[in-house]
């Protein structure tokens, strides 16, 4: 089926164009992010990620998804070079979505002096953090919502903040959470002019965000930011149910000698500037231990030796960066040696199975409201719909009334029958026909039935 990966390609983008026109409004503002899938056979050696749920940097590859608000996936991307974040958003996420129309051609140019609304907005995480990448993407109509990286302003005084309701976006709907935020206008280094947002904590921390679109409500940005973790928890719940993380096949993909990636050279001098900057902070720290209060001679003399260690480590930190910026970040393929050269896992075998995955999630979501309807306060639908997938069935046909009964035989507890009940009640409303049959199938659960078929043929 994945022999030709075009087929599979044009496959996801017809299924991507169906789900935008379904629902454009929602497909408005996407969430882009990474899953990274570990790698543990022994034919390849995959470039090394950091597993944020082992905090460990592991032999593995990414791939990238692009999802509605709410967590329903929309398409997915998989390179047998693992492209960084911010490449993958530029040269993979975007021409797949110009595919579908997105965000079209009368797109505006957000660094215009009226600040007009964008005609697509991405949500995605500091992995994405490029703000010269912000207003490329801004002159291209698209706005960019994204924590701010590496921030070390002063706090903002908290008459600032204001109490709003932000919309959180979820498989079941949207919600509201209240929230403290304030915002100020600013400009990147090297990139344009934003809003910048900080929610207020109750520890009194002020956690920012930035974004490109100087329209939108501040509410309903922090809200779209906050509402990624639905896609975080897709991807957890895919892994569990879906097998996210199981390889299709067991080979390797043959490498392009010409494609660029990384460099081992360039990688091994970083990790080795990185010990040598930890090694000068610990230095600096002992020194100035030693030379708080009133300092003895002994401790004068220790503070000394440590600053001749500083001056040392320092001195060789400079010329190991001096190294590294002489040093290609990326080469060919073919260049590193055999104990270098890096494997990939294949693209469109990866890609297959996650295109199935994508519609399977998107059929259960669908179904979620009505199970959700049926819980009350505590509403946990996938449960039941579990149960439901996993339950046996009768198939009765009755030719006479025109009439394919589908009598699941129930869940484990009364209360997964109520809530399954009215979500069998819309299957057998929808009329259908089952391929090849003239008859109507009725779903039901046992002593439902009364054997003449839900309001005749």
């Amino acid at each position: 089926l994945a022999e030709d990966p075009q087929r599979v390609r044009d496959w996801q983008d017809a299924l991507a164009k169906a789900w935008t026109q379904e629902d454009p409004d929602a497909c408005a503002t996407l969430s882009v992010d990474g899953h990274v899938k570990v790698y543990t056979g022994r034919k390849g050696r995959l470039p090394k990620h950091f597993v944020s749920s082992r905090k460990l940097c592991l032999p593995a590859s990414a791939g990238y998804w692009a999802s509605a608000l709410g967590g329903r996936p929309l398409l997915c991307l998989h390179k047998d070079l693992d492209p960084t974040m911010t490449h993958a958003l530029e040269h993979g996420i975007l021409p797949a979505l110009e595919r579908l129309g997105l965000p079209g051609p009368d797109a505006p140019d957000l660094t215009a002096g009226d600040a007009p609304a964008p005609a697509l907005t991405l949500v995605f995480d500091r992995e994405g953090w490029s703000p010269a990448l912000f207003a490329r993407l801004a002159r291209r109509g698209i706005a960019a919502i994204t924590w701010h990286k590496g921030f070390r302003g002063d706090p903002w005084p908290e008459e600032e903040f204001r109490a709003v309701e932000a919309p959180l976006h979820g498989p079941g709907g949207v919600r509201t959470s209240a929230v403290r935020l304030a915002e100020r206008r600013i400009t990147l280094s090297g990139g344009p002019g934003v809003r910048q947002i900080r929610r207020l904590l109750d520890s009194g921390r002020q956690v920012p965000l930035v974004t490109t679109d100087m329209r939108a409500p501040t509410e309903r940005i922090a809200g779209a930011l906050f509402s990624r973790w639905a896609q975080e928890n897709f991807f957890r719940y895919m892994k569990d149910e879906f097998a996210l993380d199981s390889l299709a096949v067991h080979g390797l993909a043959a490498q392009d000698p010409d494609a660029r990636a990384g460099s081992p050279a360039w990688r091994a001098l970083d990790r080795e500037a990185a010990r040598l900057r930890r090694r000068l902070g610990t230095l600096r720290n002992r020194a100035a231990d030693l030379l708080r209060g009133t300092p003895s001679a002994k401790a004068a003399a220790g503070a000394e030796r440590l600053q001749a260690g500083t001056a040392a480590t320092d001195a060789e930190c400079e010329a190991l960066k001096a190294r590294r910026s002489e040093t290609p970040r990326h080469v060919t393929v073919a260049e590193p040696g055999e104990d270098d050269r890096l494997d990939a896992l294949p693209s469109r075998e990866r890609l297959l199975p996650g295109i199935v995955r994508m519609i399977a999630c998107r059929a259960e979501t669908r179904m979620m409201p009505a199970v959700a309807g049926a819980q009350g306060r505590k509403q946990r639908p996938r449960r039941p719909l579990a149960e439901l997938f996993r339950s046996d069935a009768d198939i009765i046909p009755e030719p006479d009334s025109g009439v394919l009964r589908v009598r699941v035989l129930g869940t484990a507890s009364n209360a997964g029958d109520a809530a399954l009940r009215g979500l069998l009640d819309e299957l057998t409303q929808t009329r259908t026909l089952f391929p090849g049959t003239g008859l109507r199938m009725a779903c039901e659960l046992p002593g439902e039935g009364d054997g003449n078929g839900p309001e005749g043929p």
